[in-house]
Order: structure tokens, then sequence, then C-alpha cells
């Protein structure tokens, strides 16, 4: 990760995008936030902090191919 996107920042102007959500969708981010937060506070130092906001529950990546199985499986 460069330094650029450590602070918020995309690495180039062009990069960068708007997203626009509903309400309720911003509500859910919100309350997945919170439960991250306190899923990181109660799991202390071996949480590994990535500032995902979709991980499993050490902070890890979740594999693509897990993901998508699980999207495949939730549509059907």
């Amino acid at each position: 990760m460069s330094g650029n996107e450590r602070n918020g920042r995309p690495k180039t102007p062009t990069s960068e995008r708007k997203i626009w959500l509903d309400g309720e969708t911003v509500r859910l981010l919100r309350e997945h936030r919170a439960a991250q937060l306190k899923a990181r506070m109660q799991a202390g130092p071996v949480r590994r902090d990535n500032d995902l906001v979709f991980c499993q529950h050490d902070g890890t990546l979740w594999k693509p191919d897990y993901i998508t199985r699980r999207f495949k499986k939730l549509a059907a």
C-alpha cells in the first residue's frame, strides 16, 4: 500500500471515483463498521488490521473464489 492510499487519497487524480449510496446502505455500512471496531477491540493484537471493509474475523482478506461461490449460492 502506498503512502497516498494510507492517507485516504488515491494514487492519481484520475483514480478517484464517487459513488452514490441510498440511506439504508449507508446505515448498514455504518453498523458493519461499528461491529468491526468492536471485534477488533475484542481480538486484541492477534487481529491483523488491514483496514478492509469486508474481511475474515482475523482481519485477513477473503479469497476471491470464496466470495464468488458465496455470492452465487445466495443469488440462486
